[in-house]
């Protein structure tokens, strides 16, 4: 598992992705992996209404199970 606190040991490989991600207009994405081979971190940072009493985020993940737990995916967020 790597160590998400120290960035000195992840490597950015959001220009990689190409075509495999997509960020809608409201805010959502989807990513989509040919194989998942390795462990990812995905960073996502998004923004919010000022003045608005809730949050909604929500993480999920679909795959097949023989393969998603050789290579779990860690997701952190940032809200602004």
């Amino acid at each position: 598992m790597p160590n998400t606190v120290d960035s000195t040991q992840l490597k950015d490989v959001t220009n990689q992705m190409g075509d495999k991600l997509k960020v809608q207009n409201n805010g959502s994405y989807s990513l989509n992996f040919d194989k998942l081979d390795k462990t990812y971190v995905i960073h996502y940072t998004g923004d919010y209404l000022n003045g608005t009493s809730e949050v909604n985020f929500r993480t999920q993940l679909t795959g097949y199970p023989e393969i998603a737990i050789k290579h779990i995916i860690i997701i952190t967020m940032a809200i602004h």
